[in-house]
């Protein structure tokens, strides 16, 4: 449903900040690149994305050209058990490790609050 949402949006471009694989623990890469990627990439969807340093992360960063994306590397110093998602008009957190936790937050505002913090985060990593 989540994908739905983003995928439906106007603007054709969201943000995540994730660890990256504990992002697996909610769902499989198989489905990630043969279901959201290959949709993505069907719709013209970029997305933007802050991504802890891991042998992981980097895997995930060589194939941005391929899958709509361009990413930053963020230093593995700082904890990110949280993936969010971040569009125009709502936020998604997911918590996949411990809980299966998925948030969605439908606020403009907020989202836009998020946004701001995804930018700045952005500009200086």
């Amino acid at each position: 449903r989540i994908w739905d949402m983003i995928f439906d949006l106007p603007e054709k471009e969201y943000s995540i900040i994730t660890d990256g694989a504990s992002f697996l623990d909610f769902v499989k890469e198989k489905y990630i690149l043969d279901d959201i990627i290959k949709r993505k990439k069907a719709l013209g969807v970029k997305s933007r994305q802050l991504i802890m340093d891991s042998p992981y992360a980097r895997e995930i960063v060589a194939k941005d050209g391929r899958e709509n994306r361009q990413s930053k590397l963020l230093s593995p110093h700082y904890k990110l058990p949280f993936t969010e998602i971040i569009t125009g008009k709502f936020v998604v957190f997911i918590s996949p490790r411990w809980d299966n936790t998925l948030l969605i937050i439908e606020n403009q505002n907020f989202a836009v609050t998020r946004g701001s913090i995804f930018e700045t985060m952005w500009r200086t990593a």
